[in-house]
């Protein structure tokens, strides 16, 4: 329980960080300006997409069941990897950022900038959850929230904050988190020389990255996609009202990510034994927790939504009230939906997973071309809630077919 805790509680500091710092930029910088911001970490996360896919989601099934006896020398080689892809998105960025037409695409330029340091702070704080010791990825995140936080409010009272300065500034604290988890963890780095190693790691995050791959797309939809059609189509000032309605979305979201970043190794062990059928409870227990705190979560901001939204982010985002208000009652489908989610994972059924997430993406943008175009912003969140749903239908379908099945052949063996 008390490492359970201490997941929860990095997952919070990490999170909390980076609401303070939107918080901060979008009362410093106004509503369009923070729009932009969000566009720029439209670019970070989509390109950030293949770490988690491929390199972070993987580890939390592979490092438990195929490298449980050397995870130190694979964490080495996940972060090698990270290392590696991060330079590349760096260095395109740089050639962008100088060649840019106008401010704007230099901005999001800077997101991709600062993709080195950021996708090996991510790594990073994953390490210590392989070894299930949270209390060192904890001792990073805070450390990370007192450098972005410190940043931005120092930055500001030398000179004006801009965007650009602020994506600078959450680069360096992410490079200050990754040096203090890597030194605290101590990865080994001989993993990726290792030819039989780098051969192991590279099939088994293959099989089940590529259905996270294929996933993440329709999940980048619903996430940031949505983010990107409101600033295209109803201006940066809708683009900001959707972000901050994320923003606040983010206290569920350390429960929830915690809990699942914390059990998800535990899960694939167990399953190795008794199948999707020994997590039903689990899977229950998950659910209810989860959906009771969605519930609480939506009743405040039903009852305080424009409040909150004029005392966090500043008069010009109550407008959006309805917003956050719409984004925490789907929360309460969304639960489930990671309680499912992590059963089917542990149970080596990615693929059902990405049906899912498949779903929800081409449902998505069916509905949210459609509504959006028609009805604006409140047509977006209508959207979410039809493709939320049918990705909870088809999982809830796939998770009742599975019960009586074996794991699939060819996936995920403890080596001998």
């Amino acid at each position: 329980m008390k490492r359970a805790t201490f997941a929860v509680a990095e997952q919070g500091a990490w999170s909390l960080a980076g609401f303070a710092a939107s918080v901060v930029l979008a009362r410093l910088l106004g509503v369009e300006d923070f729009g932009l911001f969000a566009l720029a970490m439209v670019v970070l996360n989509g390109v950030g997409a293949l770490i988690n896919s491929l390199v972070l989601d993987p580890a939390q099934i592979v490092g438990p069941t195929r490298f449980d006896s050397d995870l130190h020398r694979y964490g080495g080689l996940l972060l090698t990897v990270s290392l590696v892809v991060g330079l590349a998105v760096c260095g395109l960025g740089l050639i962008l950022f100088a060649a840019a037409p106008n401010p704007s695409v230099a901005t999001i330029a800077m997101g991709l900038v600062i993709g080195l340091p950021t996708y090996v702070s991510w790594t990073a704080r994953r390490l210590p959850y392989l070894t299930s010791e949270p209390g060192k990825a904890l001792a990073g995140s805070i450390i990370y929230l007192a450098a972005t936080i410190g940043g931005l409010f120092a930055w500001n009272a030398l000179a004006s904050l801009t965007v650009n300065s602020a994506l600078l500034i959450l680069g360096l604290a992410a490079a200050v988190q990754s040096v203090l988890v890597i030194g605290v963890w101590k990865p080994t780095w001989g993993g990726a020389r290792d030819k039989a190693m780098s051969k192991s790691a590279r099939d088994s995050h293959w099989i089940y990255g590529r259905w996270y791959l294929a996933g993440e797309g329709s999940a980048w939809v619903l996430d940031n996609g949505f983010v990107g059609f409101s600033a295209a189509a109803l201006g940066l000032g809708a683009a900001g009202g959707y972000r901050s309605g994320q923003v606040l979305m983010r206290p569920y979201g350390v429960v929830s990510q915690g809990l699942s970043m914390f059990f998800m190794p535990r899960y694939a062990r167990r399953a190795t034994t008794g199948g999707i059928a020994g997590l039903v409870p689990a899977t229950k227990r998950i659910g209810l927790v989860l959906s009771a705190l969605a519930a609480a979560n939506f009743a405040v901001f039903a009852l305080l939504g424009e409040f909150v939204m004029e005392t966090v982010f500043g008069p010009d985002f109550a407008q959006y009230a309805y917003v956050v208000v719409i984004m925490a009652g789907l929360k309460v489908v969304h639960a489930w939906i990671v309680a499912l989610s992590m059963a089917l994972t542990a149970a080596e059924f990615p693929r059902d997973v990405f049906f899912g997430q498949l779903a929800s993406g081409i449902t998505s943008i069916v509905a949210g071309l459609t509504l959006g175009v028609a009805f604006g912003l409140a047509g977006l969140l209508a959207a979410m809630w039809i493709a939320t749903i049918a990705r909870g239908v088809v999982l809830y379908g796939f998770f009742r077919l599975r019960l009586n099945q074996p794991p699939e052949p060819n996936t995920i063996k403890p080596t001998s």
